[in-house]
């Protein structure tokens, strides 16, 4: 999977549920509370809708920092090192793995081991 956003969508809730199904994905709604965290990776691929407000996501390898915001569609692989600063937001997340076998906390500590 390659690293992306994109921008502007206008999808419902249920339209990025039948997008995430529709790449194999399995869907899950999340009020994502907020976070200032440390660098970190997670061992799954995802891909993201945001329905509501957004977060600053900073790239380790690059320094850079991408704010996504409301509309906004994320491809995300497993592995990419990175840290998230936000007041919280609500999003559709579809992982490549069934969530009941997720492992808590989602965020993997620095290296990267995948």
């Amino acid at each position: 999977m390659e690293r992306g956003i994109e921008s502007g969508l206008t999808l419902t809730e249920e339209q990025a549920i039948e997008k995430i199904r529709a790449l194999g994905f399995h869907p899950v709604v999340v009020e994502v509370p907020p976070a200032d965290n440390e660098f970190h990776w997670h061992d799954f691929d995802s891909v993201f809708y945001i329905l509501e407000r957004g977060l600053d996501v900073t790239d380790m390898e690059t320094g850079q920092t991408v704010s996504i915001v409301e509309g906004d569609w994320v491809n995300a692989p497993g592995g990419f090192a990175h840290r998230e600063k936000h007041d919280g937001f609500k999003a559709v997340f579809g992982v490549s793995v069934d969530p009941e076998t997720l492992q808590f906390p989602l965020e993997r500590p620095l290296p990267v081991t995948a």
